[in-house]
């Protein structure tokens, strides 16, 4: 069994006890401990060579060292366990052997003799080993500096009111790294254009946006997650650049990097999702709006630790930090990256429409940028070609993008120089 020290408080109520005349077993009775704890605490200060007077004035943290109650072989027991230490932690870390186990590696190292410790105590040696290994660093928040983005991972649902099907929903959660505001809106899916709308939506409820977003390896913000040169989807970029943001995303597998808003996904699930669950919604803005509200409630709470709410500390002292938001919203915009048919036309091909370019750019790549209804093309930094898309109609074309000749044969089709050439 596993030895549990007592408190140093307690080893000088023994020394002065035994000082004044007690005996062993009424010191243990009115401490309410053993009497070979007693025993045990009495040899290790003769063996220690110290007074009462010494025990007694020495400060318990030093004292502790001093009265560690350790046996010679849990020394020697706990250094077998060192010299295997780091094989453990890169067995359990090789994410190619993912059924090694604490269980086999004990117990393989306990049948050849490397080790003596029992499996609880295998365990505990190993736990605070690994934690050793990986130290947590103090982040300090600037105000203003960064917004950390993540998605929760447990859903909302609203029902179909026709169909009474629950459809389930993705939360898009954003926080300030200073104050700790976060705000929150329920998407369809985390899908780019659902994420880049959700973004929109949580910037224009914060009112303001910091300098650097950091949002997590979403594969519909990053293309490819990287240590450290990761790619970041080019259409939540173009957003993040209307913003004015720096986009920073989180290193692969590194949770510790984002622990801001990973905190307040758990604070949401608690705060939020919790007062919601015996709620029913019969669409996604009737979900929204009561997301909203207790998202609120949550923000003017008062956050233990700092005596203020989160609601606070952003009016107080980081909104002025913060940078403000455009006049109006970012416009979702899809771009293609296409080459110009002998036709003189592009296909884009998610809108299944062709549109016209000047035929002088047949068979070079041109970059087109669909937003709003409005499709514009560019090539070499300049605007070539801009239509507006209508629907039903396949092939946009205007006449004076086509070849002289190619004009002039379709003006010789038009109703008056048909009429003409009849006469």
């Amino acid at each position: 069994m596993a030895y549990h020290p007592i408190t140093m408080n307690l080893v000088k109520q023994i020394i002065q006890l035994q000082a004044n005349g007690v005996g062993i077993k009424t010191i243990a009775a009115h401490l309410g401990i053993s009497k070979n704890t007693v025993k045990a605490y009495l040899r290790r200060k003769h063996k220690q060579g110290l007074t009462d007077q010494q025990v007694i004035s020495t400060v318990n943290p030093m004292l502790e060292v001093d009265f560690r109650l350790v046996s010679e072989q849990q020394r020697e027991n706990y250094e077998m366990f060192l010299k295997r230490a780091e094989y453990y932690a890169g067995e359990l870390a090789n994410r190619k052997r993912t059924h090694v186990t604490r269980m086999i590696l004990w117990e393989e190292d306990y049948r050849a003799g490397l080790i003596r410790l029992k499996y609880s105590q295998f365990c505990d040696h190993l736990k605070r080993y690994l934690k050793s290994k990986h130290p947590s660093l103090v982040m300090t928040h600037r105000p203003g500096e960064k917004m950390f983005m993540d998605f929760a991972g447990d859903k909302l649902y609203y029902m179909e009111p026709k169909t009474g099907n629950r459809i389930a929903v993705e939360v898009l959660l954003l926080t300030l790294g200073y104050s700790n505001y976060t705000v929150a809106v329920a998407i369809a899916s985390q899908k780019t254009e659902d994420l880049i709308e959700g973004s929109v939506i949580l910037f224009s409820r914060l009112g303001s946006v910091a300098s650097v977003l950091v949002p997590d390896n979403l594969k519909s913000a990053v293309t490819t997650p990287d240590l450290y040169e990761a790619v970041i989807n080019e259409r939540f970029l173009d957003m993040a650049n209307y913003y004015g943001l720096v986009v920073m995303p989180t290193r692969p597998v590194k949770p510790k990097d984002k622990a801001k808003v990973e905190t307040h996904v758990n604070v949401v699930y608690q705060q939020v999702y919790a007062r919601l669950r015996n709620m029913t919604f019969y669409s996604l803005e009737e979900l929204n709006s009561a997301l909203t509200d207790k998202m609120n409630q949550l923000n003017e709470a008062t956050m233990q630790d700092y005596g203020v709410s989160r609601k606070t500390l952003l009016e107080r002292d980081e909104r002025t930090h913060l940078k403000p938001l455009p006049a109006s919203s970012y416009a979702l915009t899809k771009q293609y990256r296409v080459t110009v048919g002998q036709n003189n036309h592009v296909k884009l091909t998610s809108l299944n429409k062709y549109i016209s370019v000047p035929h002088r750019l047949i068979g070079q790549k041109v970059t087109v940028l669909v937003s709003g209804g409005i499709a514009r093309v560019y090539h070499e930094r300049e605007c070539v070609a801009t239509h507006a898309l209508k629907k039903g109609e396949l092939y946009l074309t205007q006449q004076d993008h086509l070849p002289t000749i190619h004009q002039e044969y379709l003006q010789s089709l038009s109703p008056d120089k048909l009429r003409e050439r009849a006469r």
